[in-house]
């Protein structure tokens, strides 16, 4: 299993996500981060908590390079 992930990678994984939806980048992301809502609705998982975290994951990840 690959320990280090590029910001390049996480950026082509949320890429490949959005293939899902129409080709309206900005509708897309909207839209993918309502069906985010909806998931953790359904699996008990605070989505405003896990926003929280990804702000500072980003900014960690962004200084990494």
């Amino acid at each position: 299993m690959k320990l280090t992930v590029s910001n390049e990678e996480r950026a082509t994984r949320a890429e490949n996500a959005l293939t899902f939806y129409e080709d309206v980048p900005e509708a897309n992301v909207t839209d993918l981060l309502a069906d985010l809502r909806h998931y953790c609705d359904r699996a008990g998982i605070d989505f405003d908590g896990a926003v929280q975290d990804s702000e500072m994951h980003h900014a960690a990840e962004k200084q990494e390079g």
